[in-house]
């Protein structure tokens, strides 16, 4: 390894500990790509950019102003140093990290091996000068799935992140700026088993993949730089996404999830419905399954707040504020009028990208207004006429994409702002 990426880790390591990066040998790599082929002057500037700009003006920023900031620092990054934007977003991303999580370090005599306290320049136990970085190294405790951000791949290529159990309060407080009627009332809702999330939209490319069709309006002249597999799927009714989650399911031998008049095969469903129709509005979900689903609207606005209380995800709480929003979604003001490649936005702090904007997100639930009472694993009214759409889209005001924000279709509507992301449990069980 050169000495310039050397540096570079080691100042990361040095400042905020292994945990910075979770997985050493990933963030090696990442480093590596990222300076390798650039000429030695642009590695020395990113070191040095590293230890007196960048580093400082993270631990500088607010809370609501750290998606900014790094979104700032990697155009800058990008532009004055010339590396690749989505590997300097994902190198900042990692510093923030390090910067705001919690890290457990222990430092070890190189002669004697035995643990030293942090600012010791001579070892008590052999006198041996600590002349050299102390080793630094990652709590000896496994990770479980109750830990945010475990991440994965299922076998059709899906990327899924790990969302833990956990308790917080739905919907919107009354003096939340923009909201409307249905956002309320705000109440405490529990979340009793973790869950596998797509950490993107459900492409096209995923779809046709699956489906053997691309149903989008938005099937070709994606914007400059993006690949259209890569943007969401869009006119899908809910409905479809049943048979898209069973199917997959299928695929990758998982149980299927939704049973209609007694099957689990999408095969036996008859035509996907055009109109409200009564066995497919009885959809079950199969005790034990370990298939693909749709979350519940409870589970998606859990993920989607990622512990924040705030109108959005990073913070933020003034929808007017496009400065601050610019950087994780596309909206009405920045996506051109157009969906736009998934991916390209910064995650909220679970590792989700989208949940603000791009196209609206179907969910398991029947539309009801909220009750006021606390709740453990909601899962809606057991009928209704219209399902549940959350997360806003390209084609609207930053207004609608507040975390709190719900909207309703019937379940046979397909609208080209309008897509899925779908989630599975660790193991057989129901939503």
């Amino acid at each position: 390894m050169n000495s310039v990426l050397s540096a570079i880790i080691e100042k990361i390591v040095e400042k905020y500990g292994e945990q910075v990066l979770e997985d050493p040998r990933r963030v090696a790599a990442l480093l590596a790509k990222l300076a390798g082929e650039v000429p030695k002057p642009q590695k020395y500037a990113f070191v040095k950019s590293l230890e007196h700009d960048f580093v400082p003006a993270l631990k500088g920023a607010s809370e609501a102003d750290r998606a900014g900031t790094k979104e700032r620092l990697a155009g800058v990054l990008n532009t004055e140093e010339g590396l690749d934007m989505a590997l300097c977003v994902e190198t900042l991303v990692l510093l923030e990290k390090a910067l705001f999580g919690e890290v457990l370090k222990k430092f070890f005599c190189k002669n004697c091996k035995k643990e030293l306290q942090k600012g010791w320049r001579y070892c008590p136990f052999c006198a041996t000068s600590i002349v050299e970085r102390p080793r630094v190294v990652a709590s000896v405790r496994a990770p479980t799935e109750s830990q945010v951000g475990q991440r994965g791949v299922s076998p059709t290529g899906i990327k899924v992140v790990w969302i833990p159990p956990g308790s917080f309060k739905m919907g919107s407080p009354s003096n939340e700026m923009g909201r409307r009627y249905k956002e309320g009332p705000q109440r405490l809702v529990t979340i009793s088993g973790g869950f596998w999330m797509g950490v993107h939209l459900v492409t096209q490319e995923q779809w046709v993949r699956v489906m053997g069709y691309n149903p989008s309006h938005f099937f070709s002249n994606p914007a400059p730089g993006e690949t259209q597999g890569r943007r969401p799927v869009e006119m899908v009714s809910w409905y479809d996404s049943l048979v898209f989650a069973n199917r997959l399911s299928m695929i990758e031998k998982l149980s299927p999830a939704y049973s209609i008049n007694g099957s689990t095969n999408p095969e036996h469903w008859d035509e996907v419905p055009a109109d409200s129709n009564v066995d497919w509005d009885a959809v079950e979900i199969v005790e034990g399954s370990t298939g693909w689903r749709l979350p519940t609207e409870a589970q998606w606005e859990y993920a989607a707040r990622a512990g924040t209380t705030t109108d959005f995800s990073n913070g933020t709480i003034d929808y007017l504020n496009e400065a601050e929003l610019d950087g994780i979604g596309w909206f009405e003001f920045n996506s051109d009028r157009i969906t736009r490649e998934v991916g390209r936005k910064l995650p909220n702090k679970w590792g989700l990208h989208d949940v603000h904007g791009n196209v609206w997100e179907w969910v398991w639930d029947w539309f009801e207004v909220y009750p006021s009472q606390a709740e453990t694993d909601p899962t809606g009214t057991p009928s209704g006429s219209v399902r549940v759409g959350r997360g806003g889209s390209w084609v609207l005001s930053v207004q609608f994409a507040r975390s709190a924000v719900r909207n309703f279709d019937h379940p046979f509507y397909r609208s080209n702002g309008l897509g899925v992301r779908i989630i599975r449990p660790r193991s057989g069980g129901g939503h």
